[in-house]
């Protein structure tokens, strides 16, 4: 059996892999009291589990577009990522750790000599380990390629069979690649067992795993509405007959410990709690009369006991624009976030049944799912109040800015914007795409930005990777982005 391969690597092997070619091989681990003495495949999916956060929350102070692109954050104290000159985004962590991580278990399970150690078997059954392990790859392939377009997957991860420069899919082949991957994933869980508690996600539960393979389907199914659209239909038709997360019980959520605290603690321990509510989204929620107003956001300082002013007043709740020069003019004024993301133990959420609802009410309004679409919508939006714990749905539902009617392009817009409502510190990518395939809601930059005129369309390959698989960068950039690598380019789902 070919050795398996190192997860710790030397900063210059990491620096060849930087569009996500593999690393060295373990020979006799043994030999390094600093390396575990057998392959843990549950200390593996831990440590993959741990990256999945980024696409929400990417940084506690430093740039953390995620949610700035999306109106949901702003700036505080001094202006600096909200300018949006940061536009590059490098992908090796996500291959030399997490992906390759999950490529471990995979390999460790499918081969005979090694599935039935017991540093393997603790984590669960091998086809459940499998499943789980492909259905992760898959979230971060998909949010990867949704970020910058074409990158390494088919090819990805093989330098142990000597492949440093791997070709770059299409997003188009990506999607078909891992629609395929996942459904052959879907198939192999088996619900009678369950993983340890080294699944920091859903805490063993194979049955929500089940739920998240299908939602990642989903997810990839909808964008390809004004690019192939029967292709979508098909495919989202299956993935919503499997069963997506639909209950708030299944959603995907991501909690910290005092070990690893929430990023927005420490930004609030660190930086003086430097990122703070974008205006947008506080006066439209003011304007919706919504009560995730208060869920969202809170009038008490970080670190302090008393709110500074009266938090059961909508008029109380004060958000700063992203990108103005004047951010001192706000000071004293602006509200907080809600103690459930600023505690060291906080949560974020990832995947949540409020977005996959009100993903497939547009698929139902769409005509491609035999579904009540103002039912699913309904159901989007009750599931985002039952999430944040907000009172109200019911009266909120039945406001006239809420209520579901009007003509097809009118609801699908509806659709589109409790999504974005609901998105508030969730998948901050999945909202991107959103906003970019959907034109809602039209967030506009703010008057200190003058690196671009608009929100990002995709982030730029950093030169790490160009540098490093320059080849078949350039190549990739010549078929999808007409040979220029900047944020003027559209992903290829992205037509509007």
């Amino acid at each position: 059996m070919r050795n398996i391969k190192a997860f710790l690597v030397t900063s210059a092997i990491g620096a060849a892999l930087l569009t996500g070619c593999g690393i060295g091989d373990f020979g006799d681990i043994n030999k390094n009291p600093n390396k575990p003495s057998e392959a843990q495949t549950d200390m593996f999916f831990t440590y993959a589990c741990k990256y999945t956060y980024n696409f929400t929350l990417n940084s506690y102070y430093y740039n953390p577009w995620t949610q700035m692109y999306n109106g949901y954050m702003a700036e505080r104290n001094t202006l600096q990522y909200g300018k949006l000159n940061i536009l590059e985004f490098d992908t090796s962590s996500y291959y030399l750790y997490p992906l390759k991580n999950l490529k471990y278990i995979i390999d460790l399970n499918s081969d005979e000599a090694t599935r039935n150690n017991a540093a393997v078997a603790r984590f669960g059954s091998s086809a459940n380990q499998i499943a789980t392990a492909v259905t992760l790859q898959a979230y971060f392939y998909m949010h990867l390629a949704d970020i910058l377009g074409p990158i390494p997957v088919k090819e990805a991860l093989g330098a142990g069979e000597d492949n440093y420069t791997p070709a770059f899919d299409s997003v188009e082949d990506i999607y078909t690649y891992l629609d395929e991957k996942l459904k052959e994933a879907y198939s192999l869980f088996d619900e009678s067992g369950s993983l340890s508690s080294a699944d920091i996600i859903y805490n063993g539960d194979v049955s929500k795993w089940k739920k998240l393979n299908a939602s990642l389907r989903m997810l990839m199914a909808i964008k390809l509405s004004d690019v192939a659209e029967s292709v979508g239909k098909a495919r989202f038709a299956q993935a919503y007959a499997d069963g997506g997360i639909l209950d708030d019980g299944d959603s995907m959520i991501y909690h910290f410990d005092s070990n690893a605290p929430s990023p927005l603690y420490s930004n609030g321990v660190n930086y003086n709690s430097n990122f703070c509510p974008n205006e947008y989204l506080v006066e439209t929620l003011k304007e919706y009369n919504d009560p995730r107003l208060f869920k969202y956001f809170s009038l008490v300082p970080f670190g302090k006991s008393e709110p500074i002013g009266d938090p059961s007043d909508q008029k109380a709740y004060i958000g700063i624009p992203l990108g103005i020069p004047n951010v001192s003019d706000y000071e004293g004024k602006a509200c907080y976030f809600a103690e459930t993301l600023t505690d060291a133990e906080g949560i974020l959420p990832l995947i949540t049944a409020a977005r996959i609802n009100l993903v497939a009410a547009e698929a139902a309004e769409r005509g491609w799912i035999s579904a009540d679409a103002k039912a699913l919508y309904e159901a989007g939006v009750k599931a985002s109040f039952a999430q944040w714990g907000a009172d109200g749905a019911e009266a909120y539902l039945a406001s006239d800015k809420v209520a579901f009617g009007g003509t097809s392009a009118q609801k699908l817009e509806k659709i589109a914007f409790q999504r974005w409502l609901a998105g508030f510190m969730a998948d901050g990518v999945e909202a991107w795409s959103d906003m970019r395939r959907l034109d809602v809601p039209k967030i506009e930059v703010g008057p200190a930005v003058v690196v671009i005129s608009h929100i990002p369309y995709r982030l730029k390959y950093s030169g790490a990777i160009s540098a490093s698989n320059k080849v078949n960068y350039e190549s990739a950039i010549s078929a999808a982005f007409a040979g220029t690598n900047d944020a003027e380019h559209h992903i290829w789902w992205d037509v509007k």
